[in-house]
């Protein structure tokens, strides 16, 4: 039997064991950035952003990979920098955390960031797919195939699969290191004569009976490949098929020279005629690698890789024919389109995109065929390649950009902002091809009429002459006339062609936040909106009005534009000088203008012009593909935020088009009448409604806030307020609406077999068959829809700002998105949203509320509770006291904690998740005011001080309630200064000195009882104060009785005869 001593010195060996492996994963999760995309993407509602944040991981784990086999390649062909090695040991390390994060690190991901079991399930088998399982290599062949044809000396060629074969190793359960030498041995040697064995090296000293043979699985359906090690080196390899390139070769193309291009192929003249030479080539960010690092700071690996010019796509398993395709009509029979990029063409092939392949040079594995398609701008022609030959062979490898609402986070009112477009953004990524390293080569100018000048330039990797024949050079080829060309960067049309330049965003949006004062950043594809601050004060006209505050600012913003447009050259970005918009209090981003001191969101004219063009064809057609029905959803989706009632239709589409990512979206699906009648109506909002003209806020009301103005009196917009308060049971409906709260309320109460005559006479129909709902949700669906529509006869909609409470959740969600799995719900969404859209009525602010408010106010007979949330994370006495601290330095005492249930309340007023006999209230989000409330003791109006530690999902709602009820107090929450709202929350910190203005606790073990309940890597707490510095400070004064609760009653004496009267009305109801 143990002592009691050794069982406290296991206890506490256990202890020091989960603290180190917490330690260890937050020390991976600081160093690889896509873990905290991954984090976020977890807690989303649907599947696909985490799918999406995995194959960003697994991607980039490949991409290290190949950095380090190229930097080995480099050096054993005696190419030696100063950083070479690094590649190699960086790939190194990414194995390593990516072993760890599939091993010991789960513990981590159930635990600290509440992954369900499924998430990290599909989590390890993604990882797996790279790395292999935990176990060492099993997949030696129990006997060496056998090799029937001799080698053919007189044919000595370089092996193409190299690549692949190295990531099917390392796959197999190779460690990268092992995997890195023995592939980047492999290069000469000669195919057997069927093509099934390449040997390496010299065959003379191959003796296949002493070798160690392994079997590689996977790679092509039905195709297995063994490989023969002897002395740790390959030998051979070889397989059931030819490894050999089958396919068309160069002299069966009739390749060209370039004098042989068409005459469109020609640079573009200045006023004097001569050819206008772009500064920018594909190698510049390779040639400026030294001054990312000097301006932006550290790197992350995968950006590192990209700069380092050893770019490498992650591949799924290799070619083994060539394809030769014709160009698409759209280009070939396209005379206009092939003049307008006849030019492009010549300036790419200057700048090194695009490398001639002559006659006697390796020609590419796949020969794309290029297309025209119309774009708004010049040329007015975009040149694709349809490059899905290529894209089976290439790892997904998702981007996340940033989304209006998290740029509604990354604003302020009346900031200055600017937008900025990379000129010709796909094409700033070379990749590396066979090698990575960056050379001289001269480079054509293309002066028409067979006239070629040469000037000197560079090259990354290996060139057309020196080319293996299956890098991703030779996956990108097409041909012009005769003559054959390779991409030797990324080319629209691939498909992860945008995620090697969405890596080099992310790092440069991280640099710039370094900087004081920071520039906050948000990208859309090639487009990035910048902006810096301005200090909080009252409403006003802006910088053409003459705010001074504003006017300072600007000049702030000055400099900081200045900043930014000095380091693009560096760096080697170059900026469109026609596009973007200029310094402003307001700009453009994602197809939307926005504006800071009007405070709105609108959507462009020219791509409400598109929209438009795309609804008309879609209205006449009997059918659509589904790959177009998809586009036409994410179009209304994403330009619902600045149009009111539109979204609803998506679920419709979703419906008849389906959610699964894995379908074939080149089907062609019939489009139902009454869907295209859909279509008619979003057209018709488009083309006559106000609502496309009034636009959107750009920081909408939020409704707890909103409902706490109405009950002081407040008019936080310039239309008064209509509360409607409703409820439904299997009986009936009823609901109460407000002016304010002393007037008396205007009651309704209605069956639903009476529905009908509540209902606008524009959706009649949509009611039929559906008189008693057969489900809850849709009863407070359609209690809300019948309520509303009621209020229309007695109270003039278009002319209030309508908020509506409803204790039914899923109510509320259908009604703002719709529903795509019952049709009888998406009939009442689709029938809210016509009538608000008959009515000039703009989106209502929903509330939810509890059901036990719903019961104290007489509204509700037969409503269920809220359903239980989980409890939040309980602090220890570390963070207790560390808060409380914080509190005293500044002279305060915490008042309420927002976020808490009894057993881990801060003070004794707390408001809950749940119901619980000593809160002050439930939900926090939805109390009124925290910033003030009126003290039971002296009956004045006197300011809170909250304490606020929220789960990570409601951060941001909990800043936007902070901010708009003005309120201080201390807050808890992750330390990651990428956050959208991040700046704005150290604007008005009070908690230490720029530029973190807060305490950071590295070990939240160390403070929170279980700190996997939060899931936070490090902890960042911060005492706020949201009261503008303009205003006079109110409610200071305090009587002693802070801590008091207050006793705040819903049910008002004369709700009290609200209610009965209800109770009567519903008691007449017919049964």
């Amino acid at each position: 039997m143990l002592s009691p001593l050794a069982v406290s010195g296991h206890a506490a060996a256990v202890v020091d064991a989960s603290v180190a492996l917490q330690l260890e994963f937050d020390a991976v999760v600081d160093d690889w950035s896509s873990l905290a995309t991954l984090r976020s993407a977890a807690s989303a509602r649907r599947k696909q952003p985490f799918f999406s944040a995995v194959s960003t991981l697994c991607s980039e784990l490949q991409v290290s990979l190949l950095g380090g086999y190229l930097d080995e390649v480099s050096r054993l062909s005696g190419v030696v920098t100063p950083a070479t090695g690094a590649g190699r040991q960086s790939a190194c390390k990414r194995y390593e955390q990516a072993r760890f994060l599939s091993s010991a690190g789960l513990v981590c991901f159930r635990e600290l960031w509440h992954w369900r079991s499924d998430q990290t399930d599909y989590f390890v088998d993604q990882i797996a797919s790279v790395i292999g399982s935990q176990s060492p290599p099993g997949f030696s062949c129990d006997s060496s195939p056998s090799v029937s044809h001799p080698p053919s000396p007189r044919w000595r060629t370089r092996f193409e699969h190299s690549v692949p074969l190295l990531l099917a190793c390392v796959a197999h359960g190779w460690s990268p290191e092992v995997a890195i030498d023995r592939w980047a041995a492999v290069d000469w040697g000669f195919y057997s004569t069927d093509g099934k064995t390449f040997f390496s090296g010299d065959t003379s000293l191959v003796d296949l009976g002493a070798c160690e043979w392994f079997s590689l699985a996977g790679l092509v359906e039905d195709v297995v490949v063994h490989v023969a090690l002897l002395n740790g080196a390959v030998r051979a390899i070889t397989s059931s098929v030819s490894l050999r390139l089958s396919g068309p070769h160069g002299r069966d193309l009739g390749r060209g020279e370039l004098v042989d291009l068409p005459y469109y192929v020609v640079m573009a003249l200045d006023e004097l005629g001569e050819a206008v030479l772009p500064s920018q080539r594909s190698t510049t960010i390779v040639e400026r690698r030294e001054a990312w690092t000097k301006m932006l700071g550290v790197l992350d690996a995968v950006t590192q890789t990209i700069v380092d010019g050893r770019l490498v796509l992650p591949k799924t398993g290799f070619l083994l024919r060539r394809l030769c395709l014709a160009n698409h009509p759209s280009f070939e029979n396209d005379t206009a389109a092939k003049e307008a990029l006849g030019k492009i063409l010549a300036k790419w092939i200057f700048q090194g995109i695009l490398e001639h392949v002559g006659p006697d040079d390796v020609l590419p594995a796949l020969i794309l065929p290029c297309g025209a398609v119309p774009k708004s701008t010049f040329p007015f022609y975009r040149l694709i390649t349809d490059a899905r030959p290529a894209n089976h062979l290439i790892r997904d490898w998702g981007v996340s950009y940033t989304s209006v609402s998290q740029l509604c986070d990354l604003l302020c009112p009346r900031d200055w902002t600017w937008g900025s477009d990379i000129e010709d953004a796909y094409h700033l990524v070379p990749y590396a091809g066979c090698g990575g390293e960056l050379r001289d080569c001269p480079r054509p100018v293309l002066l028409g009429n067979g006239r070629i000048r040469w000037v000197d330039g560079k090259i990354v990797g290996c060139s057309p002459r020196s080319c293996k024949g299956l890098c991703d050079k030779s996956l990108g080829g097409i041909m012009i006339g005769s003559v054959v060309f390779r991409f030797a960067a990324c080319q629209f049309g691939q498909k992860v062609s945008g995620s090697p330049l969405h890596t080099l965003m992310k790092a440069i949006v991280r640099g710039l936040l370094r900087r004081l004062p920071p520039i906050a950043s948000g990208v859309w594809v090639d487009d990035m909106t910048q902006t810096v601050h301005t200090p909080p004060h009252p409403r006003c006209g802006g910088f053409v009005a003459g705010c001074l505050i504003c006017t300072e600012a600007r000049k702030v913003a000055v400099i900081a534009q200045a900043y930014w447009k000095a380091l693009c050259p560096q760096i080697g970005v170059p900026l469109a000088p026609l596009k973007g918009h200029l310094l402003d209090q307001g700009g453009s981003h994602g197809g939307m203008a926005f504006d800071t001191v009007l405070e709105i969101l609108k959507m462009l004219p020219e791509k409400l012009a598109s929209l438009v063009r795309f609804l008309e064809e879609t209205c006449v057609a009997p059918g659509f593909v589904a790959r177009s029905l998809a586009s036409l959803r994410g179009k209304i989706q994403h330009y619902s935020w600045c149009i009111h009632h539109i979204r609803v239709v998506c679920a419709s589409i979703s419906a008849l088009i389906g959610e699964d990512d894995d379908q074939d979206w080149d089907r062609v699906v019939f489009v139902p009448t009454e869907v295209r009648d859909l279509f008619v109506w979003v057209l018709d909002i488009l083309k006559t409604s106000v609502f496309v003209q009034m636009g959107r806020p750009l920081w909408p009301l939020i409704p707890s806030s909103a409902f706490g103005a109405f009950l002081r009196g407040d008019n936080l917009e310039s239309k008064p307020f209509l509360v409607i308060t409703c409820d439904a049971s299997i009986h009936g409906w009823g609901a109460v609406a407000r002016l304010s709260p002393d007037q008396d309320p205007f009651v309704m109460v209605g069956h639903y077999r009476s529905s009908r005559e509540f209902l606008s006479q524009s959706f009649p129909s949509l009611y039929s068959g559906h008189h008693d709902p057969d489900s809850q949700v849709l009863r407070e669906a359609r209690a809300i829809v019948l309520a509303v529509a009621a209020a229309s006869r007695r109270y003039s909609l278009r002319d209030h700002t309508l908020l509506i409470r409803s204790d039914c959740e899923p109510a509320i969600s259908v009604l703002q998105k719709g529903s795509s799995s019952s049709s009888a719900l998406q009939g009442e969404s689709l029938a809210f949203a016509r009538f608000c859209v008959d009515h000039q009525l703009a989106t209502p602010l929903f509330l939810h509320i509890p059901g036990s408010q719903m019961v104290a106010e007489g509204v509700d007979a037969l409503s269920r509770l809220h359903a239980v949330q989980a409890r939040l994370t309980e602090s220890n006495d570390r963070l207790r006291g560390i808060v409380r601290a914080e509190a005293a330095r500044l002279g305060w005492s915490i008042t309420i904690d927002l976020f808490a249930s009894m057993p881990n309340a801060l003070t004794t007023r707390f408001y809950s998740r749940a119901v619980e006999p000593e809160a002050e209230g439930v939900d926090a989000l939805s109390q009124p005011d925290w910033g003030s409330s009126v003290c039971p003791s002296c009956c004045s109006r006197c300011r809170e001080v909250v304490f606020a530690f929220p789960p990570r999902g409601i951060l941001s709602r909990v800043i936007r309630k902070l901010e708009a009820d003005r309120a201080r107090g201390i807050i808890v929450l992750p330390f990651a200064i990428t956050l959208p709202f991040w700046t704005k929350l150290m604007n008005v910190s009070l908690t230490g000195r720029a530029p973190n203005r807060c305490i950071v606790l590295r070990d939240p073990s160390m403070f929170l009882k279980g700190a996997a309940d939060y899931g936070a890597i490090r902890l960042a707490v911060v005492a706020f104060d949201f009261w503008p510095r303009h205003l006079d400070r109110a409610h200071e004064a305090v009587c002693g009785q802070e801590y008091a609760r207050r006793h705040v009653s819903w049910l008002r004496p004369e709700d009290q005869v609200d209610r009965h009267r209800m109770d009567d009305a519903r008691r007449q109801l017919p049964p």
